[in-house]
C-alpha cells in the first residue's frame, strides 16, 4: 500500500479495523473524509489513486505489518482475485514475522548475557576438545594472562599445578563426551589459587551445539569455560531495579522479566496472573522509568546498573 504518515487518515482507519481482513477505501474512509481531506484531494489525485485494498497483520504489542493494492483511477474496480491473493499472503507475513521476532529475541537474549558476564567481571573462554583455545573475550584474555595459574604446553591450555591440570583435564573430557553425545548435562566448578595474585573460579561447561562446524571451522567447539577472578558476588539485580526505580517487588520481577525477552503474556502464563494485571504493572513500571516503550525497558535492563544512574540520557 504505500508509506503512511503519522496524520494518515487511512493509517489511522487501518489501525482501528480487525485484522486479517481486507478492506476498500470506502469501508476504511466515509465519504466526507474523502471530500475535504488533503489526502484524498491532493495526494490520491496527483498519484493517481482511485481506491485501496489492504489488510494488516497484527504482530505482538508493538508493530503491525499492512499489505494490499492500490488501483488507478481509470482501473477497473477490484474483484475477488486481489481479495484472494491478500489472504493468502497473509500468513505468511504472520510467519515471517514470527521468525523475525524470534532471531530478535535471541539476539537481546546475546546482549544481555554479554551485559551481565561484563558487570560480574566474568571472562568467557572456548576450547576444543584438546583443550586449545578457539575463543576468547577481552576480559577472559586478561584474566588468563595476568593470574599466572595457567601455562600453554604446545596450544594446550592447562593450570600451572599438577593436581589442578589433572582435575581440569578430567573435567574438560566429560564435558567433551557429553558435547559430543549431544545430550545431558554436564558442569562442574574448579578453583586455582594463584599465589601472591588473585585466583581463579571457573566454571566448566559442554558446549552443546547441533553444528559446532558451523561456528568454528578448524576444530569441534567442545568446552566452555566461564572464568571470573575469585568468587563473585551474586548480583540481586531484581533488588537494584527497586533501590534505583522505586520500584515494588512484582513491579521490578514485570520490568526484569520484560528487560529479558518475554512478552506480557508469557510473564501472565509464569507467573499465573492475568494479563490486565501485568499490564497494569507494566503501566507503573513506564511511569517510573520515565520510558515508554517496551524496547526500551529491555535496553535499559541491558545497560546494567552504569546506565539506570540516568536512563533519559543514555537512550
Amino acid at each position: 500500500v504505500g508509506c503512511y504518515d503519522d496524520d494518515d487518515p487511512v493509517l489511522a482507519a487501518i489501525l482501528k479495523a480487525e485484522p486479517r481482513r481486507a478492506y476498500l477505501l470506502g469501508e476504511l474512509i466515509d465519504a466526507r473524509q474523502r471530500a475535504v481531506h488533503p489526502y484524498f484531494t491532493e495526494w490520491a489525485v496527483r498519484h493517481d489513486v482511485g481506491d485501496v485494498l489492504t489488510s494488516r497483520v497484527s504482530c505482538g504489542s508493538s508493530l503491525d505489518l499492512m499489505a494490499g493494492f492500490l488501483r488507478s483511477r481509470a482501473a477497473p474496480p477490484f474483484g475477488e482475485a486481489e481479495r484472494e491473493t491478500l489472504g493468502l499472503l497473509l500468513p505468511h507475513m504472520e510467519l515471517v514475522n514470527e521468525l523475525h521476532l524470534r532471531l530478535d529475541r535471541l539476539g537481546v537474549f546475546a546482549d544481555i548475557a554479554q551485559e551481565q558476564m561484563f558487570h560480574a567481571e566474568q571472562g568467557l573462554a572456548v576450547l576444543d576438545e584438546d583443550g586449545r583455545l578457539l575463543f576468547t573475550n577481552p576480559l577472559a584474555s586478561r584474566l588468563l594472562r595476568e593470574s599466572g595459574v595457567f601455562r600453554s604446553d604446545a596450544g594446550v591450555l592447562l593450570p600451572r599445578d599438577p593436581a589442578d591440570a589433572a582435575r581440569f583435564v578430567t573435567l574438560r573430557q566429560r564435558c567433551a563426551g557429553v558435547s559430543t553425545a549431544g545430550e545431558g548435562r554436564s558442569a562442574a566448578a574448579l578453583y586455582l589459587q594463584g599465589g601472591h595474585r588473585c585466583g581463579l573460579l571457573l566454571t566448566v561447561l559442554p558446549y552443546l551445539s547441533a553444528n559446532p562446524r558451523r561456528f568454528f571451522r578448524d576444530y569441534a567447539a567442545r568446552v566452555l569455560l566461564v572464568i571470573s577472578q575469585d568468587a563473585p558476588d551474586r548480583i540481586d539485580t531484581r533488588a537494584q531495579l527497586r533501590k534505583v526505580f522505586d520500584l515494588t517487588a512484582v513491579e521490578a520481577d514485570v520490568f526484569w522479566r520484560i528487560g529479558n525477552g518475554e512478552s506480557v503474556e508469557e510473564i501472565a502464563a509464569s507467573s499465573k496472573q492475568s494479563v490486565e494485571t501485568v499490564r497494569t504493572r507494566l503501566k507503573r513500571v513506564f511511569a517510573k522509568t520515565g520510558m515508554r516503550r517496551q524496547s526500551d525497558l529491555v535496553r535499559l535492563a541491558m545497560q546494567g546498573a552504569p546506565g539506570w544512574s540516568n536512563p533519559g540520557v543514555v537512550l
